[in-house]
């Protein structure tokens, strides 16, 4: 079983991912785990918004991402998303 999570961006930005913000600017840590489960239609580990857009570019993370288990269902869109 898959859950897809439908939230609009600014819900998304304001209740689910300023927690994950404050820990990756604020203990930098070396390495996160993408989520099993889609959001918004795009699984998370394929997610370029998320992985690319939010988590490198605007929160600053340089470590390294990995899959949850079972999570990735195109590596090579996995691949281009950051995973």
């Amino acid at each position: 079983m898959v859950t897809d999570a439908r939230v609009d961006a600014t819900t998304l930005h304001e209740l689910y991912l300023s927690a994950f913000e404050a820990v990756v600017r604020d203990a930098r840590p070396w390495c996160v785990m993408a989520a099993y489960n889609r959001l918004n239609g795009t699984a998370c580990g394929e997610n370029a918004w998320l992985l690319k857009d939010t988590l490198r570019r605007r929160w600053g993370f340089k470590g390294v991402v990995v899959s949850d288990w079972s999570g990735v269902r195109d590596a090579a869109a996995a691949k281009a998303a950051g995973l």
